[in-house]
């Protein structure tokens, strides 16, 4: 079976990176294809709306990536996966390969901690905080609401009893998205989605 380009060429099916390599360049291509300070009003706001949105999905799956190599980097002694880029911790082999700053890794790191699956034993174990991980992965939550709404779970969940830690948790996310759910049905600001500073 065979996919459709935007542009409408055919091409066999492709693995899930590959997909996500062309996306990467149509995405690019799109975006330099926009003259933005000729856009309407009505033009720039989507513009943005849009940029974000997938800037958010994107977001999400750069904290995934850079925690899961940061992990694997860490196993494996001399011939660990920062071995092969030819330096010697995770944090500097992911900077290495992103170009990125050891803060900004550090950052994506400690935030994939909650929100990625966890392997145990043998065992797939679900994110720390799984609400926070659905808004990050459905790129309707943005990474500034996130880690507020992680650091802030992070000071009560020992003490917390798990059915209100769980609300809470929903709550926050819902109200940093938007979304209108049985914790905020109702409420004032229901189904605005409310800034990260907010939040």
């Amino acid at each position: 079976m065979s996919q459709t380009l935007p542009s409408g060429t055919r091409v066999p099916d492709l693995t899930p990176v590959d997909r996500l390599r062309d996306a990467a360049e149509y995405l690019t291509e799109a975006v330099h294809a926009v003259n933005i300070p000729l856009l309407d009003d009505a033009d720039a706001i989507d513009t943005m709306m849009i940029l974000e949105k997938a800037g958010r999905a994107v977001d999400a799956g750069r904290v995934a990536s850079t925690t899961d190599v940061g992990q694997r980097a860490e196993r494996g002694g001399d011939e660990s996966l920062a071995g092969t880029v030819g330096c010697t911790g995770s944090v500097d082999g992911i900077t290495a390969v992103t170009v990125g700053s050891l803060a900004e890794a550090r950052r994506r790191m400690s935030l994939g901690a909650q929100t990625n699956d966890r392997q145990e034993l043998c065992q797939v174990i679900d994110p720390f905080v799984p609400a926070v991980a659905d808004g990050l992965r459905s790129g309707e939550l943005g990474l500034d609401s996130a880690r507020y709404i992680v650091n802030g779970l992070r000071t009560v969940a020992r003490r917390a009893n798990v059915e209100l830690f769980r609300l809470a948790e929903r709550t926050l996310v819902a109200t940093a998205t938007g979304a209108i759910t049985p914790e905020t049905e109702g409420e004032p600001n229901s189904g605005i989605a409310l800034p990260a500073d907010v939040i």
